[in-house]
């Protein structure tokens, strides 16, 4: 029987990697339940960046076609997942929200709130341009969109 890797372990492991690579950004890297591996930060690398480097760092994958999770041959990991989740500051979003005016032509921005537990913020519409929208595609476009853009926005 070979030696297995605790989720403990592949988590000191994922800080060591995260910290080589984006110096300077602080990131959250938990346990939970023995078998999942969560990482939380704020702004910073993208979610894909992270995943590049870290998504790797799994005993295998779950299949959901039959219900099954399943183990990558040769793998000595333990933890079956690692959830990636970034979070954003208003800044950034407000950030996000003007390259998205800038690139479609539009001129509202929306409300940032912030939360009172942790300090992430999110975005809704504004009262301005929900009255401005003309059809409901094009209303839901400009959070989806903002969203995206701050997805793939890197600080």
């Amino acid at each position: 029987m070979g030696h297995y890797i605790p989720a403990t372990e592949t988590a000191k492991d994922i800080r060591k990697v995260l910290k080589t690579n984006f110096p300077g950004v602080k990131f959250s890297v938990r346990c939970s339940s023995g078998s999942a591996i969560n990482i939380h930060w704020v702004d910073g690398p993208t979610s894909k960046q992270v995943d590049a480097l870290v998504g790797h760092m799994k005993a295998g994958d779950f299949n959901g076609m039959i219900d099954l999770y399943e183990y990558t041959p040769g793998n000595d990991l333990l933890n079956k997942y690692v959830f990636t989740n970034r979070h954003y500051t208003p800044d950034f979003l407000q950030q996000a929200a003007e390259k998205f005016n800038v690139d479609n032509g539009y001129h509202y921005l929306p409300e940032i709130n912030v939360s009172d537990y942790d300090g992430h913020a999110w975005l809704t519409e504004s009262r301005e341009y929900i009255e401005g929208a003309q059809s409901r595609d094009y209303y839901y476009s400009f959070s989806q969109q903002t969203m995206r853009i701050a997805q793939e926005m890197a600080q």
